[in-house]
């Protein structure tokens, strides 16, 4: 008899995946465990040291309190921290200094970051394990400081565009010179940007380009280098030669450089000659090489004791305009290619006759006169110089000048030796006496209610004049200048009646004009009166002379025309020096 024995299903396989995914729990937790505890080994056994590898720039911190960390630090980076930082932008530079820009190093942040002290941070806790590494310093920035002093740095560091320069250096003698000048491009330095810059590239550089906008000058060194090789140097590589119907000339290369202006012309830089410079400059050797007649203006004589105008008359000129255009067609030719023809033309008179006879020259605005007693070079130099200014025009808007209309006092100009006032004393000299000439006009400008520009009384008080309302002259420093500002034409006219032995001379003159003008003025005051002690002179040209006493003079003068004060009051003041007694040795 057999029997069936039943058996349960055998779950042998099925119980072998349960089993394998303990084991690895169990592994897990093992490793849990282990790194739990080595956490807290790593943990517990971090104190106030740096880990042991930790270093800062290379500088080894390892094993030191913080406080020891933090004092080899700042020993170690104290000139890294101070150094001086070197901003750029473009090509210019300008110095930095750390603090006062807010910049320092965050000792303490530093070497808090080394893995120093306990924390629960696994970073921390890794740096522990590890015995540390390599760190950076931590930059300390004070935003408000940085932004203002770069807000400085900026502003000097942010330059304008320049343009290349050229131009002609004309030295008193010898050839011209070319001379240029580089151009400058503009900077605009990015301030936000720079701080940004800034604080990134602190403690690892000293020289910091910021972040700045650039651009190029409109005219740059090449096209100024151009222009100078194309046509700068050969404009004045040799004189041009100019012939016309009346004789030939030169126009040298000084007339051509004293006459050139460099200027910008649709962004490039173009060489530009003026006209009526180069006809001015040209003018000596026009003059001596080419037979022109001059033009003259319409003047004024007198007949019947009135100023009557005469007629002016045309001549022949050589135009500017035309000067330039033969100069133009050859300026950048060489050698014998360097010739021009240039036409004579009609030179119109500056002032006709017609046009003289509407400057309303018809009356006599203001005169003055003056008396002298008697020594022959007085009649001379004062009748000479009445004769040279007597029928001459001041035109409406002029001024006149003394110096520049008698000219140099000199023997070939018809003046003659005489007494003046030199260093406190009388001494000769060509020209003596042409003083009283000079104080009769400036007299009788004054109430003609012109403009006084310019005069000088003497030094020493001359009691033939009024106190402090008297002129003289020196050549070259010293001159009596008049401006007609009226809408008419000033003619002047000299009358001398000459002295004689025993006899005084005088001299008038006399502004004629359409009056316009009404003259008040307070007669000269004297006062704060003194005097220098006497003196003896063993010079040989010693004249003798008596005491008179220094003071001041003052007066006034008010203009009026049609009603209205044309000035405020002018007020005049003059010390004179006191006259020493002189005895000649």
């Amino acid at each position: 008899m057999s029997t069936t024995i039943n058996q349960a299903p055998r779950a042998d396989k099925p119980s072998r995946k349960p089993r394998r995914g303990w084991l690895i729990g169990m592994g897990v937790a093992v490793l849990l465990l282990l790194l739990g505890g080595a956490y807290s080994v790593a943990y517990a056994s971090a104190g106030d040291t740096v880990p042991r590898n930790a270093t800062v720039g290379g500088v080894a911190i390892g094993g030191m309190t913080r406080e020891e960390a933090i004092a080899t630090l700042e020993e170690a980076y104290a000139d890294t921290e101070t150094a001086e930082l070197e901003l750029s932008a473009g090509d210019n530079t300008v110095a930095l200094n750390p603090a006062e820009a807010g910049l320092s190093v965050d000792y303490a942040a530093t070497v808090e970051q080394s893995g120093v002290g306990r924390s629960a941070n696994p970073a921390h806790i890794w740096r522990v394990l590890t015995g540390g590494g390599d760190n950076q310093l931590v930059a300390a920035v004070d935003e408000p400081k940085l932004t203002e002093a770069l807000e400085v740095a900026a502003e000097e560091l942010d330059t304008e565009a320049k343009d290349a320069t050229i131009a002609y250096e004309v030295p008193e003698e010898g050839a011209p010179e070319i001379v240029t000048e580089q151009g400058q491009e503009s900077v605009t330095v990015d301030r936000a940007a720079s701080a940004e810059t800034v604080r990134n590239a602190y403690l690892t550089t000293t020289e910091i380009p910021l972040d700045a906008a650039v651009a190029d000058p409109d005219i740059s060194d090449a096209e100024v280098a151009d222009l100078q090789q194309s046509w700068a140097e050969p404009a004045i590589s040799d004189p041009i030669e100019i012939s016309t119907d009346k004789g030939d000339f030169r126009v040298t290369e000084r007339a051509i450089a004293k006459a050139t202006k460099f200027e910008a012309k649709d962004g490039l830089p173009v060489g530009a000659i003026d006209a009526e410079e180069l006809r001015d400059q040209a003018e000596p050797e026009i003059s001596e090489n080419v037979d022109l007649i001059e033009p003259t203006e319409a003047t004024f004589s007198f007949s019947g004791g009135k100023p009557v105008p005469s007629a002016g008359k045309d001549g022949e000129d050589i135009l500017p305009d035309k000067l330039l255009e033969a100069v133009n067609g050859v300026i950048t030719k060489s050698g014998d290619e360097r010739k021009a023809e240039v036409s004579i033309d009609k030179a119109e008179s500056e002032l006709t006759k017609e046009e003289a006879e509407k400057l309303g020259v018809k009356e006599v605005i203001g005169e003055f006169t003056t008396s002298f007693p008697h020594a022959d070079y007085r009649n001379a130099n004062i009748g000479r110089a009445a004769e040279i200014l007597t029928g001459y025009l001041i035109k409406p808007g002029e001024t006149f000048s003394f110096n520049d209309t008698v000219g140099e006092r000199t023997e070939e100009n018809g003046f003659v030796a005489g007494n003046i006032i030199s260093n406190g004393r009388f001494v000769m000299e060509t020209g003596g006496g042409v003083s009283q000439a000079v104080t009769t006009l400036y007299n009788a400008g004054f109430y003609s209610g012109l403009e006084d520009v310019e005069h000088w009384p003497h030094t020493l008080y001359i009691d033939r004049y009024p106190a402090g309302r008297e002129a003289t002259v020196a050549w070259g420093s010293k001159d009596l200048k008049i401006k007609n500002d009226t809408d008419y034409g000033v003619v002047i006219q000299g009358i001398i009646d000459e002295s004689s032995p025993g006899n005084r001379g005088s001299i008038t003159f006399k502004m004629w004009s359409t009056k316009v003008s009404e003259v008040k003025g307070g007669e000269p005051s004297k006062s704060d009166f003194y005097s220098e002690p006497a003196t003896t002179s063993s010079a040989s040209d010693c004249q003798p002379q008596g005491s008179v006493e220094g003071f001041t003079a003052s007066y006034w003068r008010e203009v009026y025309r049609d009603g209205e004060l044309v000035r405020p009051r002018e007020q005049y003041s003059w010390r004179y020096a006191a006259t020493r007694a002189v005895t000649c040795e």
